[in-house]
């Protein structure tokens, strides 16, 4: 996989409590499979924090969606439905950039509509020089879904367009990562569906107690904002330089002076 990400030093988003205080609120349950479980999500939070294994695991995100993408007279409309963090529990085991984040949503209803549950899955591992997610599987039961029920497996080349992936001791970071969405499986299947996060950053290793300052960020070089900087400083560049051009060809008016005779000199006095 080819890595082609810019460093960049960041530090773990000011809204988030410090771990000694989320862990006063809360202390690790254990799960019937012996697995550490850690709940990291508050009454009063609206971010989704996971902290499994006493940061083995650890995921952010300022935001967790379920999409449904419709058709609605030729054009396609997304509803988005917040999954509660208030209703989430996760699960897991990671161990040198490898293993599973496992967060699992208890029955809950948004905007109307009832979710029985919600499953998802990430798997991580490593090769060569770098760490990234290897699979993702999804699991949903709700009034929103055609039938019911959903569940999908993605595939690796699916995984691997979504781009979620660093090189050893750093952390992976996306303010606006791409929608996982499915692929529709019937070609007269109504909706599409799919996950979306905000601000996520994920980092399946233990760095002292949080996420590392090191972390691979996933905004391209040349972002929007840098293309529209470069296009206004050319655009005054331009300007500057025809200016300046325009000023350099000015030439005195001599067409009617005479070369033999005497010019005209005007004193100026005061």
């Amino acid at each position: 996989m080819e890595q082609n990400m810019d460093k960049w030093n960041a530090v773990r988003p000011l809204d988030l409590p410090s771990l000694n205080t989320l862990l006063r609120r809360k202390g690790p349950e254990e799960s019937s499979t012996g697995v550490k479980r850690d709940i990291r999500a508050n009454a009063d939070s609206d971010y989704t924090f996971v902290n499994i294994s006493g940061g083995e695991c650890l995921l952010y995100a300022s935001g967790v969606s379920f999409v449904v993408q419709q058709a609605v007279e030729g054009k396609l409309v997304f509803f988005e439905y917040p999954l509660p963090p208030t209703s989430l529990r996760a699960s897991g085991n990671c161990s040198n950039y490898m293993g599973s984040i496992l967060l699992f949503w208890s029955p809950f209803t948004v905007r109307g509509q009832r979710m029985n549950n919600f499953r998802l899955s990430l798997t991580f591992d490593r090769a060569n020089s770098e760490w990234y997610l290897a699979n993702v599987s999804l699991s949903a039961d709700g009034n929103m879904i055609e039938g019911k029920k959903l569940e999908y497996f993605f595939n690796g080349s699916e995984v691997h367009r979504l781009q979620v992936h660093s090189v050893p001791a750093y952390s992976f970071a996306c303010g606006k990562p791409k929608t996982w969405m499915i692929p529709s499986g019937l070609p007269s299947a109504k909706n599409h569906y799919g996950v979306v996060f905000r601000n996520l950053q994920i980092q399946p290793f233990r760095s002292g107690y949080g996420f590392t300052d090191q972390v691979d960020d996933c905004s391209e070089f040349f972002s929007a904002e840098a293309w529209m900087a470069i296009f206004s400083v050319a655009c005054v560049f331009v300007i500057t330089v025809f200016g300046v051009a325009m000023i350099s060809s000015l030439t005195t008016m001599d067409r009617f002076d005479d070369p033999k005779g005497k010019p005209l000199v005007i004193n100026a006095k005061e």
